[in-house]
């Protein structure tokens, strides 16, 4: 529990209910500041349970906007199932079968039967692949595309998947998630999930992208691989230990758990060194890089980041907003002062125009994620960026968007072809009892 005089500033400060413009007005700032006290409590110790964030959410919006938002968001993870052996799609304009984005459906959905049968579909692939990898994606047939065959955060959300099917009643396979953790192991160095992108010479302009989900992005600007390690990988990668360890998967070391923990824990931005980065030794923001942190807190009850990490991450990521002040979403990936990154950071330039897509888009799916990072924390500006977030992703249509543009000439709005996007619905489970 908190000392006494955090006990008191709690009740002065952290428990009072700010009015929307004035907790705006003072930003994240003012969590980093006063609700988080010198000898704040252990990183493990958490005061606000999923109920009560829940309860501190609806106080902030009117019931309607929930109860709308969640009717919309669930039944487009529904139309993302696409027959009875468990096929799931991103959206419509897929056809191929990703793990992260069926995981997501998956969780918003909480089928026994449906999860069960996703894990099969992939488990045929990480036992059939010699290193335990899960691919990226499965396609119908028996095409195996080496694309999908990609070395980035794939073979964890199998775990991660697999674990939700046991928490839902379904079997574990054992043999599976031991072959699985020789991928995961080889990925780790010295507690670092480590990535190299696109090493391969399928096309030239692909090499050094594929490190995660924002699978578009570059990070030496060039088509070369290099070793890096991202926030988001690492901390889906000491939940998925956790994971294991809870399945009593054979032969995972306890002590590299620990490793990777320290290392998601102890990442800090070059720029403030408080703040958890895109990717070591960086001081470049990305809104998912608090989806390990926010999914130890769902499942676990347990804070991988503590309280003033939490804050001070919130607080660097740049806050985009519609034109009547109202917040519109964080800029996915973008420089802790708001600008974006060079152009050549990123393929595919159609699709990666300042403030589109993976180049400042906003993604109602992280962004929920790290709000919801940030009020299991107590950070009280949380709730009200939660409701304002779901209400943006709403605002122009009652879709589910892949994104929503940052930049001025489409501000706010989704691309009419990506709609009906289905990893959202996660995000209802979040302001779900």
């Amino acid at each position: 529990m908190p000392s006494m005089p955090e006990r008191t500033l709690w009740r002065a400060i952290g428990s009072r209910r700010l009015t929307r413009r004035a907790a705006l007005a003072a930003g994240a700032g003012l969590a980093v500041a006063s609700v988080v006290p010198a000898g704040a409590a252990s990183r493990d110790w958490t005061s606000i349970r999923h109920p009560d964030f829940v309860r501190s959410l609806h106080d902030v919006a009117r019931p309607g906007v929930y109860l709308n938002v969640h009717e919309m968001l669930i039944e487009t993870a529904r139309s993302c199932v696409t027959d009875s052996g468990g096929w799931t799609v991103p959206s419509p304009i897929y056809g191929d079968m990703y793990v992260r984005d069926s995981f997501w459906v998956a969780m918003a959905l909480a089928n026994a039967d449906l999860s069960t049968a996703i894990v099969d579909l992939f488990r045929t692939e990480v036992v059939r692949n010699v290193d335990g990898r899960c691919p990226t994606f499965i396609r119908h047939g028996e095409v195996r595309p080496a694309e999908a065959q990609r070395v980035d955060e794939s073979t964890l959300m199998y775990v991660l998947h697999s674990y939700l099917s046991a928490r839902l009643g379904g079997r574990t396979d054992l043999a599976s998630l031991a072959h699985a953790y020789q991928h995961i192991s080889n990925q780790i160095h010295d507690g670092m999930y480590m990535t190299h992108g696109e090493e391969r010479f399928t096309r030239q302009a692909e090499r050094g992208c594929f490190h995660y989900w924002a699978d578009t992005y570059r990070p030496s600007g060039r088509p070369e691989p290099r070793p890096e390690v991202f926030a988001y990988n690492q901390g889906l990668a000491a939940v998925a230990l956790s994971c294991m360890d809870r399945m009593r998967v054979p032969n995972v070391d306890p002590a590299v758990t620990r490793k990777v923990e320290h290392v998601y824990s102890t990442m800090v931005s070059s720029a403030d060194f408080l703040a958890l980065p895109q990717r070591s030794g960086s001081s470049v923001m990305d809104v998912s890089a608090l989806t390990g942190e926010a999914l130890s807190l769902y499942w676990f009850d347990r804070s991988l980041l503590g309280r003033q990490r939490v804050a001070a991450t919130l607080h660097s990521l740049n806050r985009a907003f519609h034109d009547d002040g109202s917040f519109l979403g964080f800029k996915v990936i973008a420089n802790p002062d708001g600008t974006h990154r060079p152009d050549d950071e990123f393929i595919v330039p159609i699709s990666n125009p300042p403030g589109y897509y993976h180049n400042g888009g906003s993604w109602l799916l992280y962004d929920a994620l790290a709000l919801y990072a940030g009020g299991r924390q107590g950070i009280d500006e949380a709730y009200l960026l939660f409701a304002d977030r779901l209400q943006s992703e709403v605002r122009y249509e009652a879709k589910s968007h892949e994104y929503l543009s940052t930049n001025p000439d489409q501000l706010g709005h989704g691309e009419a072809r990506r709609a009906g996007y289905g990893w959202n619905a996660f995000a209802a489970r979040l302001f779900s009892y």
